[in-house]
């Protein structure tokens, strides 16, 4: 972990220039295993009692993703990359006691100035057939010459009708539970000092650690396992905070929304089921 931390610290240095052929790296990754201490521990942390859950695999694709991006020929800094889409499927029956080989790429176009859009595709493999996909779309900010672009704001269905809404207190120490639950790295989530360089009021909370919350309350309105996640990250959760969140149904799935915040801004939407 110590190392992990170390690689993610040292891309600071990077400028951010790609070549005219952007970025492509894929790697493979086999006999990956779950450990069965650190599922015991996700579950207890969300309050899972007996289900194999499928969002626990993002913790799995998120080392595979930083490992590619500590990779020298990923040329873009770690620290400061916003993650803004985070899609993940089952298509075919899970076996969590069974190795899995992982086949990442990530692919990153050039552009000569503006924000880079890295994204990364994780394919989860049992018995050479592909059981799950995981799809991640971050945002890296550069400088850009010219008139700012107006932000567009996020819109939730209309004539939505809730079917579950309420909140949650969440505490700084809850982000640094998750760190070590997750693995994740990020100093903005467990480093004051840290977060605040980077802009941030406070400790950031995980954006996963809020979507894995709702869906486990999905999976209780369900009584089974999601098949299906996707998910916005539309602003950051600065913590301690109030967590309120929707659930509606929307195309034969659970839509969900999650504000935070005295003034109840829109962090998360996504759809599960």
């Amino acid at each position: 972990m110590q190392d992990m931390k170390w690689r993610v610290a040292k891309t600071v240095f990077r400028t951010g220039r790609l070549p005219a052929s952007g970025i492509f790296i894929h790697r493979n990754f086999g006999e990956v295993q779950i450990p069965a201490e650190d599922l015991m521990a996700y579950r207890t942390l969300l309050g899972i009692e007996s289900r194999q859950p499928l969002s626990f695999l993002y913790l799995l694709a998120q080392r595979a993703q930083v490992a590619l991006m500590t990779d020298s020929l990923f040329l873009i800094r770690i620290p400061g990359l916003v993650h803004l889409e985070n899609s993940l499927i089952q298509e075919a029956p899970i076996d969590f006691k069974e190795t899995f080989t992982l086949k990442v790429q990530t692919e990153v176009a050039f552009k000569k100035e503006g924000s880079l859009i890295p994204k990364f595709h994780v394919g989860f493999f049992q018995n050479d057939h592909q059981v799950a996909f995981c799809e991640s779309t971050y945002l890296s900010r550069r400088k850009k010459s010219g008139p700012k672009k107006k932000s567009s704001l996020a819109v939730l269905p209309d004539g939505r009708v809730v079917i579950r809404e309420g909140f949650w207190d969440v505490l700084s120490q809850k982000s640094g539970d998750y760190a070590r639950v997750s693995g994740d790295a990020n100093p903005i989530h467990t480093k004051l000092l840290i977060a605040r360089m980077m802009g941030f009021q406070g400790l950031v909370m995980h954006g996963w650690y809020g979507v894995s919350r709702i869906v486990n309350l999905i999976e209780d309105l369900m009584g089974h396992p999601v098949k299906f996640i996707d998910c916005q990250f539309r602003a950051p959760v600065i913590l301690p905070t109030r967590v309120r969140f929707e659930i509606w149904l929307e195309d034969e799935m659970y839509g969900f929304a999650l504000f935070f915040g005295v003034d109840d801004q829109l962090c998360t939407t996504g759809r599960a089921g």
